[in-house]
């Protein structure tokens, strides 16, 4: 390839032909002599120079485990839209729900999608990157860490939940410890 760049460089017509003993670079007779003197210049100049060349990483391996969880959130998806089941009720993440024992939510609420478009931009990207990471340490902590990762940037629910919690701890304390109150968002600028 790098040959072919080479003659158009120096305005010269080629082609590349597959022949039997493998690629050809054909040039027109009336420039074979100008072709031949090009090429000779190009390798003076470039020893050793290489289009390609090892890299200094192991070779990349993909989990197709990853392929699995993905089948499983269309799987949840269609029951959800298409399969009569209404797994946004019962699954989605509810801090009050939570908070009064509905425990599963953590984890069910990760698996629902509000429609086909989010199902799809998350599969995506999910096979290749969680593919890439159940190769590389083992599918048990990357799913952990995937979760651990996502959870709470996708659940405003889990910070809600924190606040709540704390608040309690608060009313709990009341007697005159106004700065305890104002840590945890009840002053007039809102943290939680």
């Amino acid at each position: 390839m790098d040959w072919s760049l080479v003659l158009l460089s120096q305005g010269i017509e080629c082609i590349f032909e597959h022949l039997e003993a493998g690629w050809a670079l054909l040039v027109g007779p009336q420039d074979f002599e100008r072709a031949v003197a090009a090429l000779r210049q190009y390798e003076i100049e470039n020893p050793g120079w290489r289009w390609r060349q090892e890299l200094p990483w192991p070779p990349v391996v993909f989990h197709w485990g990853a392929l699995l969880w993905c089948l499983v959130l269309a799987a949840v998806h269609w029951l959800n839209t298409l399969g009569g089941m209404n797994l946004t009720a019962i699954g989605r993440m509810q801090s009050d729900a939570v908070l009064n024992g509905a425990w599963w939510r953590l984890f069910t609420a990760i698996m629902l999608h509000g429609d086909l478009a989010h199902l799809m931009a998350n599969i995506t990207f999910g096979l290749v990157v969680l593919g890439l990471a159940m190769a590389r340490y083992g599918p048990g902590c990357a799913l952990l860490a995937a979760y651990l990762a996502l959870a709470p940037a996708f659940h405003p629910g889990l910070r809600e939940i924190h606040c709540r919690r704390n608040s309690r701890r608060v009313h709990a304390v009341r007697a005159g410890r106004v700065e305890s109150a104002q840590r945890c968002g009840r002053s007039s600028r809102r943290i939680c």
